[in-house]
């Protein structure tokens, strides 16, 4: 860890405002730790149009020793991913630790490192695939979301990678993991077959969160809007299906007529 001595590092690098906050983070002093800690976010905003100049931080930030440092470093690329993609070369550049961190023992730090790669402006990178795979199997359920949908946006492999997908959704352990592969399968808003014909089962989930989730993804993977109709139709006139299913199926309808 580098001391700060009027905003040099012990080896004479001079380091930048976001620099000098992450180091004394890791202050031993808790005033000035706490103090870094307090500033960060208003600090983000302030730093992001020049982030380019932290990228070496940010990036090696990632395998600090401390997680609380790991988890704002993995946070920052995240931000840069949802909120400035206009500064992802940052992100690129941090891709090898961002896969490493994609295993981390720790939850937030992990999924931030997969979103970042996962929904990265560029498309996810091919160096992630395997991250995405194991990510898929976890016991964590936004793990195994955001592996989904990495595999799902992955612009290679496509029928492979989804085919992976849906044979997680049907060993989902349980309606929390199934309800957030479907999100995650909605939400890609990737045209699948595979997909189509795999959320179709889950329609009349005993649990009506996974029916609701169900129907999005049908609807936003189907590849022809003349069998998204069809399937739609169909449960709106189910005598099985509850009415906030039939009024889910109708809205869909709605939006299918108004497309065409």
């Amino acid at each position: 860890m580098f001391l700060l001595i009027s905003g040099l590092s012990l080896n004479g690098m001079a380091q930048t405002p976001l620099g000098m906050a992450f180091t004394n983070m890791k202050s031993s002093d808790p005033a000035v730790a706490k103090k870094a800690k307090d500033g960060l976010a208003m600090l983000l905003v302030q730093e992001m149009p020049t982030i380019e100049k932290d990228t070496a931080m940010l990036c090696s930030a990632l395998s600090d020793a401390d997680p609380y440092i790991r988890l704002q470093a993995s946070g920052v690329l995240q931000t840069i991913v949802l909120a400035a993609p206009q500064h992802n070369q940052v992100v690129l550049a941090c891709t090898s630790e961002l896969i490493t961190a994609a295993k981390d023992s720790t939850d937030r730090i992990r999924n931030n490192a997969l979103f970042a790669l996962a929904m990265n402006p560029s498309g996810p990178p091919k160096e992630a695939h395997a991250a995405f795979v194991d990510a898929l199997d976890s016991a964590n359920f936004r793990t195994s979301e955001i592996g989904a949908a990495g595999l799902i946006k992955e612009r290679s492999n496509v029928e492979t990678n989804h085919g992976l997908v849906e044979k997680a959704l049907d060993a989902a352990p349980d309606a929390k993991h199934r309800l957030n592969l479907l999100y995650a399968i909605s939400g890609s808003k990737v045209h699948s077959e595979t997909l189509f014909e795999g959320t179709q089962k889950y329609l009349n989930d005993p649990n009506p969160d996974v029916q609701h989730a169900a129907i999005d993804a049908v609807a936003e993977t189907g590849t022809d809007i003349s069998k998204i109709t069809i399937v739609m139709q169909n449960l709106e006139a189910s005598s099985s299906a509850s009415m906030q299913q039939k009024k889910h199926a109708q809205a869909v309808l709605n939006n299918l007529a108004s497309r065409q």
